[in-house]
């Protein structure tokens, strides 16, 4: 009997000591305790204010306009996204003039780029001594660095001018994968003394201006009575995007019986890129809010799935929904709608967390998980995020920031760097790390596991001095030895840490910091003192003299 009680007590205590592992190693793999280690590298920084930015599909070419913050100016600048080869390709004003002979103005109108980041496409209107009936397209080939502009020439019987839509918001229009055809919403109409009105369509064009076509708009124009005919709805198609195949188009378009200003809010359609097939995706009932009042929509790489939020029941609703009419996907929602990007594959949202103080998240659709980046619900002294702490949800803007798979994506901070986020899932960590360093022993414990030191700690100025390396692996801070500077660099979030043990100096930040004790190179190995965790990494310390260990805790 006493063998058996034995033999129990064995397999109990088994149980709980495999329950408090798996306790220790799942806990923090709930939904909104998930965080994924990701490096940050800045890549430009602008004087004048960042007004908007995106990237080629292909992860290749980033395009960035900005504006100056002295003449309201505008540029455009296109740049390889590892931070390299940043070029302008356009100014307003005096250069346009100087270069077209027009005086030309991007005004609130965005740019966008092929899939293949070969060709650059931008809305221009013309400002003065100039033809004003038709706005332009300035055409950029970014391999030959050559531009030119398109006249909109396409117009209805009747209709003397056409131009961009004059709302700001949305996407007027929008380029294939491969950059080889144009798609744009082009408002036509009149305007003199007897008849001012203009109407929306969908117009197609080679990417050199040739062939302007209308895919899609009114079926008449009547100059006489002032007035456009619709033969069926949707009207007045807005925000028009192409999917990368080149083969859908998906808008806004109305459906109304008058013009009460309910009925013109949108529904989502699609349509084949020749202007055939045309079907209505999302569906609302008369009184309620239409997908338009919550922002515009993204799409996938695939062309299959097109992302948007619904206001239902006082929450902004983000939801997906396939163009094959399937039933849509509700995902998460929030008291007001949220600005987000999508990665090409449609599988991680990004945004700024509303009720997390805005702290950087991605949603991963696949595990319905929220995955935490940068948190903000954390004083910054614990955080150190070095420039990425002036992130907030102003600076996300709704355009395609992301490569393939989510693992990397750009934001902007202060509308003055363009940074680029690496994220890394093998370094999925718990939330609360702790490490301790024992003098004289070649051995470090990371939460409990000991793993071996290929050197030892040992005592300096009455200081313990670590090996960096570990530090850094076991924290997931990327490290590493610039043998010609000798020079260790280190990166923490946005802070970028370079340790001359030489020098007997740090750079912080290009801040030059001078500390009390320095690294040294001992055995192969830089060592720093432990107390840096503290002062240059915002982390714990605990120093047990009797032990000689020093803990050091996230």
């Amino acid at each position: 009997m006493n063998q058996m009680k034995n033999i129990f007590r064995k397999i109990g205590f088994s149980c709980l000591v495999f329950f408090l592992l798996c306790s220790q190693t799942f806990a923090y793999l709930q939904p909104e305790e998930d965080y994924n280690y990701f490096d940050s590298t800045p890549l430009y920084s602008f004087t004048d204010k960042i007004e908007y930015y995106t990237l080629s599909k292909n992860s290749e070419i980033l395009v960035i306009q900005v504006i100056s913050k002295q003449t309201s100016l505008k540029k455009l600048y296109v740049a390889n996204a590892n931070g390299t080869g940043l070029t302008d390709v356009f100014s307003d004003g005096d250069w346009a003039y100087k270069q077209y002979g027009v005086f030309l103005e991007m005004k609130s109108l965005t740019p966008v780029i092929s899939g293949n980041g070969e060709v650059l496409v931008q809305g221009v209107i013309p400002t003065q001594q100039v033809d004003k009936r038709s706005d332009y397209f300035f055409i950029y080939y970014t391999k030959i660095k050559k531009g030119f502009i398109v006249s909109l020439k396409v117009l209805y019987p009747g209709c003397t001018s056409a131009r961009f839509p004059k709302d700001p918001s949305g996407s007027h229009y929008s380029v294939d994968f491969n950059g080889r055809k144009i798609f744009a919403i082009v408002e036509m109409g009149t305007q003199n003394d007897q008849c001012n009105i203009y109407d929306s369509a969908i117009v197609s064009m080679n990417i050199d201006g040739s062939n302007q076509t209308v895919v899609y708009g009114p079926a008449d124009y009547s100059p006489i009575h002032c007035r456009f005919t619709w033969k069926s709805y949707p009207k007045s198609p807005r925000n028009a995007i192409v999917s990368f195949s080149g083969e859908k188009l998906f808008f806004f378009g109305s459906i109304y019986e008058n013009d009460n200003a309910n009925d013109k809010d949108g529904e989502i359609f699609v349509i084949n890129a020749d202007g055939s097939n045309i079907r209505q995706l999302t569906f609302s009932k008369k009184l309620d809010p239409k997908p338009e009042q919550a922002g515009p929509f993204v799409i996938n790489y695939y062309g299959s799935r097109l992302y948007y939020q619904i206001l239902n029941n006082s929450r902004y609703n983000l939801m997906s929904i396939g163009i094959d009419g399937s039933l849509p996907e509700s995902y998460f929602s929030f008291n007001h709608p949220i600005v987000f990007s999508i990665s090409t594959d449609g599988k991680r949202i990004f945004f700024s967390h509303p009720e997390k103080k805005d702290s950087l998240v991605y949603f991963d659709v696949v595990t319905q998980r929220f995955i935490t980046l940068l948190d903000f619900t954390k004083p910054a002294e614990l955080t150190n995020y070095g420039l990425l702490e002036k992130l907030n949800h102003e600076d996300w803007i709704w355009t395609n920031t992301s490569d393939f798979a989510g693992n990397m994506f750009l934001c902007c901070i202060d509308q003055e760097w363009i940074i680029r986020g690496t994220i890394n899932s093998s370094y999925l960590r718990p939330r609360v790390m702790n490490v301790v360093f024992q003098t004289g022993y070649s051995v470090v414990t990371v939460n409990h596991q000991p793993i071996s030191l290929p050197t030892t700690p040992y005592i300096k100025n009455n200081r313990i001095m670590i090996p960096a390396s570990t530090f850094c692996q076991a924290f997931g801070y990327p490290y590493k030895w610039h043998t010609k500077e000798q020079v260790l660099e280190i990166r923490q979030f946005g802070n970028i840490i370079q340790i001359h043990p030489l020098k007997k100096s740090l750079v912080i930040n290009n801040k030059i910091i001078k500390p009390t004790l320095s690294a040294e190179s001992k055995n192969n190995q830089i060592f720093i003192p432990g107390y840096w965790a503290r002062d240059y990494f915002g982390l714990a310390l605990h120093w047990d003299s009797k032990l000689q260990t020093l803990t050091i805790t996230r």
